[in-house]
């Protein structure tokens, strides 16, 4: 039984606000095509299935894998099912995330800002956080992104992250902090496969 009232109706707009590429928005488990190991697409089928006890339990997801395996479309999937069940919801590259808190350091507008940024960015109910790894280092990119993870972990926000990085590449990207924060609030899921933007390709 559903913890609130269903959607019964996916509006676009604010699919695409949540940050949903438009490409994914109007499709559904049964378009997610298997390139590797079709437990992968099973295990997301599972967590939209059970979209409110993750949430009543705090359980996010670690997916890695390389190019093209369909991490974007299994995030998409999930958030919309998010979204259908009125949780607030947000997608957003860590680089895109760390820009936005840089813009909280210059802005001078009552805490305006402040607020629609930790409402908007930092606090969402469901958080997926794409190309993790690919941002710019910076001597506050780490301390950023620890800090996301530790602020939803206090407020137990399921969050998924998606990096090209394997766990031990991604142990050796981060401090132990970032690893154990991730360790500890994620269910590590690997997806598998050939890149399956080679089969869209014009290219011969």
């Amino acid at each position: 039984m559903s913890l609130r009232p269903l959607r019964t109706d996916l509006n676009k707009n604010s699919l695409k606000i949540i940050g949903i590429p438009s490409e994914f928005i109007p499709k559904t488990l049964k378009d997610f095509k298997v390139f590797g190991d079709p437990a992968f697409k099973d295990l997301i089928g599972d967590y939209m299935n059970t979209i409110d006890q993750n949430f009543v339990d705090n359980v996010g997801l670690f997916i890695s894998g390389s190019n093209g395996q369909g991490k974007t479309f299994a995030t998409s999937l999930i958030l919309k099912e998010a979204y259908r069940h009125r949780y607030s919801c947000r997608r957003a590259t860590l680089q895109h995330y760390i820009n936005f808190y840089h813009k909280t350091w210059d802005r001078d507008d009552s805490g305006e800002y402040q607020d629609y940024f930790e409402r908007n960015f930092m606090l969402p109910e469901f958080m997926v956080i794409d190309e993790v790894g690919k941002e710019t280092e910076t001597k506050y990119s780490n301390s950023i992104f620890e800090d996301l993870l530790r602020v939803r972990e206090e407020k137990e926000l399921p969050t998924i992250l998606c990096t090209n990085f394997s766990a031990s590449d991604f142990q050796n990207r981060y401090d132990s902090s970032i690893t154990s924060l991730v360790r500890g609030n994620t269910i590590p899921v690997r997806a598998v496969g050939k890149d399956n933007r080679l089969d869209r390709s014009k290219l011969s």
